[in-house]
This record gives structure tokens, sequence and C-alpha cells, in this order.
């Protein structure tokens, strides 16, 4: 009788070990996908960074409407005339790449556009 107890115990304590290594191995996982996908923005915000560094910079489609309006002295009326769009809060942050793929833009012309008011 002790014998089968003694099996049981160990059958119970092997499926909790296995348990345990899923869930260890699922950790280790996601911990791996969360430190990459942190490594590439801060790549990607480091690139824009040293580009924003630079003494003469022109409007880059990553940038956001808000930074461009305030940066490059760009009046909201022609920004958004530019881009056939109305202000809302949702626009202002959002990247000019973002705006024209959501209105089927294309994001070379309007970058020109924007650089070209600039220099006016």
């Amino acid at each position: 009788m002790k014998k089968k107890t003694v099996i049981k115990r160990q059958k119970n304590i092997d499926s909790i070990q296995l348990v345990l290594i899923i869930c260890i191995v699922i950790f280790l996982l996601l911990f791996v996908i969360v430190a990459m996908k942190t490594y590439f923005n801060y790549k990607t915000f480091k690139s824009h960074r040293d580009y924003i560094r630079q003494p003469e910079i022109s409007i880059k489609p990553w940038m956001t409407t808000h930074y461009v309006i305030d940066q490059f002295n760009i009046s909201e009326e022609n920004f958004y005339r530019i881009l056939a769009l109305n202000k809302t809060s949702t626009t202002d942050r959002s990247s000019i790449n973002k705006l024209c793929k959501h209105r089927d833009l294309n994001c070379t012309i309007i970058v020109e556009a924007l650089n070209d008011i600039r220099q006016t």
C-alpha cells in the first residue's frame, strides 16, 4: 500500500515540475520578445534623435504632426490643409506616415509640400 502512495506522489510531483518548467519557458520567451522589441524601439529612437540634433534638418515622414508644427513654424491650417484633414486629438500625435497611409496619400509628395512651405 505504501508503494502505491509513493508512486502517486512521484507522479504528482512530476506533473507539478512539468507545469513549472513550461511556465518558466513561457516566461523566458516573453522576456526575450519584450527585450528585442525594446532594443529595436531604442535603436529607432536613437537614430531619430541623432537626426534631429543635426544643424539642418528637413521634415521626414516619421515625424509627428505636433513636432512638425512646433519645430518648423508651419501653421496648423496649412499643415492640415496639405493633408486634407481636420485637426483632432488623435491626429495631433500621429506621424505623417501614419496619416498618409490612413488617407491613402503619397507620403513623399506630402513631405515635399511641407518642406516647401517651411522654406518659404
